[in-house]
């Protein structure tokens, strides 16, 4: 499959969802590089949306503690020309250790 751009590339805006963990990383409509060849459809139990695509594609997901987070682009393919993708990792991290037993 050829893409129109290169996977560093932001290609749209998403809407974070206020009171999740995307919320105040990248302000309220980040652009994140995200292609919509597949999706999720439905979210299993216990797991609510932190993200919609303009389409309504869901892009990030969370538990209510947000101890599972999930992203559907590919911030591991912007940070090196974007620092402020890092933060989704760093924000996780951060997480892990203000929780750890």
């Amino acid at each position: 499959m050829q893409y129109p751009v290169k996977w560093y590339e932001p290609t749209h805006r998403i809407d974070v969802m206020a009171g999740t963990f995307l919320a105040g990383t990248f302000g309220d409509q980040p652009i994140v590089n995200s292609f919509h060849h597949q999706g999720i459809k439905r979210l299993g139990d216990g797991l609510k949306p932190a993200a919609y695509a303009s389409d309504g594609t869901i892009e990030a997901f969370q538990t209510e503690d947000a101890s599972v987070r999930g992203v559907q682009y590919h911030p591991e393919m912007m940070f090196d020309h974007d620092a402020t993708h890092l933060k989704v990792f760093q924000d996780f991290v951060d997480y892990v250790a203000e929780h750890k037993n």
